[in-house]
């Protein structure tokens, strides 16, 4: 068919302002801008006009929005070099010369105690990227990757363990809360976005790196424990099943997500997969408040039926009430977890269960002066630095911070209440004043209200002292 030079008919520049004004208002939709700001609706926009250049694309109006285009372009060129990327970046590199005794090291500079939980850690990740790169042998099987599950107390360090090992091995990591899941089709986030989103986007799009990335699962003792009540089971069984697949391995279609929420007349378009059979996955919780107690209470109990004697000759046995949890988290079996509510299947998926120590009073006080960039009274020196004021701390007020914080037993997370409560006043009241330096004392964890009270009148009257003296010395 031979193509008609000159300008389109009217019929044809109809169908052209329809099909052009469609695209444009799917465009404007693509990039999120707001439609009822300009007051523009799909009829609006496909109004075009036509000069002897040939067509131009405008809104009905005004141009309230031209650079759209040129934002529209950079973002599919953005788009196509992160294409290019992900085919041609080696997804892991900086891995080589990772050792497990490498990563313990590493480890020890940030992380207090938890010694045992630090070399698996360090043995099991060294390992799977060590699988991951090299290729079997000829008849030789490809071992398995070991998904890994913490057990411990809130504030012990399980998230800031799995943070660490992800800053060492320079790979994408995401942390999600497994409570924000809920069974397909209810409110909630869907599963396989902890990979297609979370650990998608913290690899800047890269799919070959998001496959090699690590993922952590907070909280998952949340949909482990045993519910009762009525309804749909829209979280706990249904979002371990989710999981499940996700963990084993599964392929997930890669969406942009304006097409998947269903953009105007555009179809879904899939613009990759991601296969999570190599992510690493690490899931931890507190397992303490399951429908028949905690995971400890659980171990505790088959411990003591285990050893029960009755009659004369029965071994007398001590009690162990105030026993750490950790002391019977070490002999936690499969069987205790399924008692708990994990389902037997997503069990056995994870072969290496980790648990994490306590932390007392002496720990804590370490994890104050731990020599780390993000310890927590290195980023409070810092804080008053800015304000020109040079802060330092007792050991006696370390001491006294370590011992309110243990009364709340929540670990770590603790020692930033009590400091943000010591703190803050004077950090707010002490802004702009004179003031060049500042001791943290027992006193002022105590009392900080007081101590503060006495800090600010000591200082207005040396001013008061210093003015007078300025008086004298002028008359």
């Amino acid at each position: 068919m031979k193509r008609r030079i000159g300008p389109p008919t009217e019929e044809e520049q109809t169908r052209l302002r329809l099909y052009i004004g469609t695209r444009l208002y799917r465009k404007i939709q693509e990039v999120n801008l707001d439609l009822e700001e300009f007051g523009l609706e799909l009829t609006k926009v496909r109004w075009m006009t036509y000069n002897s250049l040939g067509w131009t694309l405008e809104h009905y109006s005004d141009k309230r929005y031209p650079e759209f285009e040129e934002e529209e372009l950079h973002r599919i060129a953005e788009k196509k070099a992160l294409a290019e990327a992900a085919k041609n970046e080696a997804p892991l590199q900086g891995l080589e010369g990772i050792t497990a005794k490498g990563i313990k090291e590493y480890l020890d500079k940030y992380v207090i105690k938890q010694d045992r939980a630090k070399k698996i850690l360090a043995a099991e990740l060294s390992s799977h990227y060590r699988r991951i790169q090299l290729k079997p042998k000829e008849g030789e099987t490809k071992s398995k990757k070991k998904n890994i599950l913490l057990l411990g107390s809130t504030g012990v360090g399980k998230s800031y363990l799995v943070e660490k090992i992800a800053e060492k091995m320079k790979v994408p990591f995401a942390k999600v809360d497994a409570t924000s899941y809920t069974a397909a089709g209810y409110v909630g986030g869907d599963v396989e976005d902890i990979v297609r989103v979370n650990l998608l986007n913290n690899a800047k799009g890269n799919v070959k790196a998001a496959e090699k990335g690590i993922v952590y699962i907070d909280e998952f003792d949340k949909v482990s424990a045993s519910r009762g009540g009525h309804g749909p089971d829209i979280g706990g069984d249904k979002v371990q099943t989710a999981l499940l697949t996700l963990i084993e391995g599964k392929e997930i279609e890669v969406t942009p997500s304006w097409r998947k929420s269903g953009g105007f007349g555009m179809p879904s378009k899939t613009e990759g997969v991601i296969n999570t059979k190599d992510i690493l996955f690490i899931v931890g919780g507190s397992f303490s408040f399951g429908s028949d107690g905690s995971l400890a209470d659980l171990i505790k109990d088959r411990k003591k039926q285990k050893t029960s004697n009755i009659g004369f000759g029965a071994e007398v046995q001590e009690k162990k009430e105030d026993t750490d949890d950790y002391e019977f988290l070490k002999d936690v079996t499969p069987q205790d977890l399924m008692r708990f509510g994990m389902r037997p299947e997503i069990v056995g998926r994870f072969q290496a269960i980790v648990p994490l120590e306590n932390l007392g009073k002496d720990d804590l006080v370490r994890i104050l002066t731990k020599d780390a960039e993000d310890s927590i009274i290195r980023q409070y020196e810092n804080e008053f630095s800015n304000l020109g004021i040079s802060l330092s701390f007792e050991e006696e007020a370390l001491y006294a911070i370590a011992e309110k914080a243990a009364v709340l037993k929540t670990g770590a997370r603790s020692l930033e209440l009590i400091m943000f409560q010591t703190l803050f006043d004077y950090r707010f009241e002490l802004e702009g004043t004179s003031l060049k330096e500042l001791k943290v004392t027992k006193a002022m964890v105590e009392d900080p209200e007081r101590e503060l009270e006495k800090t600010l009148q000591s200082m207005y009257k040396e001013a008061d002292a210093a003015g007078n003296q300025e008086a004298v010395l002028e008359e």
